[in-house]
């Protein structure tokens, strides 16, 4: 657990990665006490600095709902929020591993947190009209067409490694500036309700 208070952002991802881990592998009795400050501890990476670590928190997060439900049942209500605000994220690999988290707790939950979930997918497809066709700025610096940007706008899997590759090269944490946009939010609350 001191891990994922480490000065190197890899550390702490991997120390979340490891939580998960023991979530899904440790023998349930041994780790049950333990449970409610293991998700304390994610809870707070929750709001590292950096986008990996935050992305590993809700992974691990949503396998302890899964694997816990009992014992984790009283953080649905505060840890909610937290998988949609990494569900709405502009990096595509964290919005993946929100639906994951998100797709768990439905599986531990059911019909307790459906309605919630459907209605964040309904709040999505509102603001579907809303988007704008154009909304990947980096698009003539990766060569993708304006028919390519206007189809996949905001999920682009080419904008989400050039920025990945910016924030991966770059000395400074990077910020992605594409804005919050309903079609990834929406898509991926329809994945999570498919795996549920």
């Amino acid at each position: 657990m001191e891990a994922t208070s480490s000065d190197n952002h890899a550390v702490r991802e991997a120390a979340c990665a490891c939580l998960g881990e023991l979530a899904r592998k440790v023998d349930s009795q041994a780790l049950s006490p333990h449970v409610p400050s293991l998700l304390e501890v994610l809870k707070k990476c929750f709001h590292d600095e950096r986008w990996h670590v935050r992305d590993a928190a809700c992974l691990a997060s949503g396998t302890f709902f899964l694997n816990f439900p009992a014992e984790c049942k009283y953080q649905v209500e505060q840890l909610y929020p937290l998988f949609l605000e990494n569900l709405e994220f502009p990096i595509s690999i964290v919005r993946q591993g929100a639906a994951a988290a998100l797709s768990n707790v439905v599986r531990a939950y059911g019909t307790e947190v459906i309605p919630k979930t459907v209605e964040v997918i309904l709040q999505g497809l509102k603001g579907l009209e809303k988007q704008k066709t154009e909304t990947c700025k980096n698009a003539d610096a990766l060569g993708i067409s304006p028919e390519t940007v206007s189809i996949r706008c905001c999920g682009s899997v080419y904008e989400d490694w050039y920025e990945f590759l910016i924030y991966f090269f770059s000395s400074e944490i990077f910020v992605p500036t594409r804005p919050k946009c309903p079609f990834p939010t929406v898509c991926k609350g329809f994945r999570t309700m498919g795996n549920g």
